[in-house]
């Protein structure tokens, strides 16, 4: 955000004559502490007093946050009441959509729904018809996993297993879960949870040794360097994870390489930050700048300033920068609906008898009619703009975890999905970048050898089914394969049953002639 403010600042084109200023409070994830800072916000006080503006502040543009669904929520129980726009990066929850609900609430990040899309692609791309399913045990989680389920069968994949996760179960039920993995024939996972759920689950699966699973995650799952144990990530190698999609922002690097106590003396950020990544104690908050090398009494090296960012490599290995770019995007939405709303003409207004916005202040509920209609192109090209729900187009990127002999960790991106492009082309996939997990490098037909071919049903015939399950007779034959194809049989055994339970007696001979064929041979292994 810091950065996304610079740039309107320096760019002469856009707010000219106005500074635009950021007031930062830190929720900490939590809602108590998210509805106090739209509060003090609001009342221009520490002291609360809702309803009260007790003392001048500087033009109130809109509020970027929360960082959480349930904080956006909290937060737009308030804001709505005045008007003012809130503009998340980080809230995805579907509900927020429905603006009966959340009228002033918008969000530069997709919401949830489209990822189940984006999944049921990806998954059709690769030909895997038979997965394994992990969801968070949370309520946000089992809607979405279950509109997930949904749309997998709509592209015939069938689950093996669907199992929660939590990073308080206890040891033996996370054991029981690993053995679940362990035991199935499912050899793609699909995994819908945080990194502190999976994070005990991955060390029951690395006791166990359970090795050559194709992960894919949804974007819940943030890959953080040095958070998993370097034996229990060896098994994500070659995982996919699925992030909202973040172009690169040029110079924001050389941006966060000139950062310094002394350019942004009034940012309490700075001084933690430089304390975390030098090793070092600033004496009265930063009052030892330009001092030289000083030993605190606990023995630590005091900060002076002199301190060079540079000569940290590995401090700005900016491989995920999806949470980054959206608040990049809400800055930009905020500054851009106020240029338009500035450089509206009179007579050609969107208000009563065509008239302009005030302009010295503008009012809320004027700007938030701004921020609804915004619409602006990023340094990188992207099309930026939000629709009736205050949603933008679900852009969502797949990247491949690659990581090294000695540990160190790099996210490729190989997967691009665009809900604005025509339907057949809304996912990109570069094969030739995949790394897979496994021996041969390849998992494009990890399947279960019982549905090898479901996705074909529309077009299946009688001459096909005689070799899917041996001659048995073109009528016999189709019903078997929709029996399978109805109870997504893991087996012949409970297609069998599945069969008897729906048709009637199986003559065991045909059964035999069924897994003696060629294809039947094949689907019993």
């Amino acid at each position: 955000m810091m950065f996304a403010a610079f740039e309107v600042n320096e760019n002469p084109d856009l707010l000219p004559n106005i500074t635009l200023a950021l007031k930062i409070y830190n929720s900490c994830l939590f809602q108590k502490k998210a509805v106090e800072g739209v509060l003090s916000i609001l009342t221009g006080m520490e002291k609360l007093i809702p309803n009260f503006l007790c003392q001048p502040l500087p033009t109130l543009l809109g509020i970027i946050g929360g960082g959480t669904s349930l904080n956006s929520i909290a937060m737009s129980s308030i804001l709505d009441r005045y008007s003012v726009p809130e503009v998340s990066y980080a809230a995805v929850q579907d509900v927020l959509s429905d603006k009966a609900q959340f009228k002033s609430f918008l969000r530069t990040v997709p919401p949830m729904r489209p990822q189940s899309t984006a999944f049921a692609l990806l998954v059709k791309h690769f030909g895997w018809t038979w997965i394994g399913l992990l969801s968070g045990d949370n309520d946000t989680c089992y809607m979405w996993s279950k509109d997930l389920k949904e749309d997998l069968k709509k592209v015939g994949v069938c689950l093996a297993f669907w199992e929660k996760v939590h990073e308080k179960y206890t040891k033996a039920k996370m054991r029981s879960i690993a053995e679940s993995v362990r035991s199935s024939s499912a050899r793609v996972i699909i995994c819908d949870c945080f990194e502190m759920d999976l994070k005990p689950l991955l060390q029951e699966l690395n006791d166990l040794n359970v090795t050559g699973r194709m992960w894919v995650f949804s974007a819940r799952l943030t890959i953080t360097p040095d958070y998993f144990p370097k034996l229990s990530l060896r098994l994500l190698n070659g995982s996919l994870v699925m992030v909202y999609h973040a172009p690169d922002m040029p110079g924001f690097k050389p941006f966060l390489e000139s950062l310094h106590p002394s350019r942004f003396p009034g940012d309490i950020f700075i001084y933690s930050f430089w304390e975390e990544a030098f090793g070092c104690k600033w004496s009265n908050n930063g009052s030892s700048a330009g001092s030289g090398p000083v030993e605190t009494k606990d023995g630590v090296m005091q900060c002076t300033g002199t301190e060079v960012l540079e000569d940290l490599e590995s401090m700005f290995i900016l491989s995920d920068m999806s949470y980054t770019y959206h608040s990049y995007l809400a800055v930009y939405a905020l500054a851009q609906a106020l240029q338009n709303l500035i450089s509206c003409k009179p007579g050609m207004g969107p208000f009563q008898n065509s008239s302009c916005a005030e302009v010295e202040p503008p009012k809320l509920w004027q700007m938030l009619h701004y921020v609804k209609q915004v619409r602006f192109n990023t340094s990188s090209g992207e099309d930026i703009f939000f629709d009736k729900n205050g949603d933008v187009p679900a852009v969502f990127d797949f990247v491949n975890i690659k990581i090294s002999s000695e540990g160190a960790i790099r996210l490729v991106k190989v997967v691009t999905y665009d809900s604005n492009d025509p339907e057949g082309k809304q996912i990109k996939i570069q094969d030739d970048a995949m790394m897979w997990n496994t021996r041969d490098n390849q998992f494009r037909h990890a399947l279960e050898p019982s549905i090898v071919g479901l996705e074909s049903l529309p077009e299946f015939s009688p001459v096909e089914a005689k070799v899917f399950m041996g001659d048995l007779g073109d009528k016999k034959v189709s019903r078997i394969y929709q029996t399978l194809v109805t109870h997504c049989s893991s087996s012949l055994l409970p297609l069998k049953e599945a069969w008897e339970k729906d048709v009637g007696p199986l003559d065991e001979d045909d059964w035999r002639e069924a897994l003696e064929s060629p294809r039947g041979t094949a689907i019993a292994i």
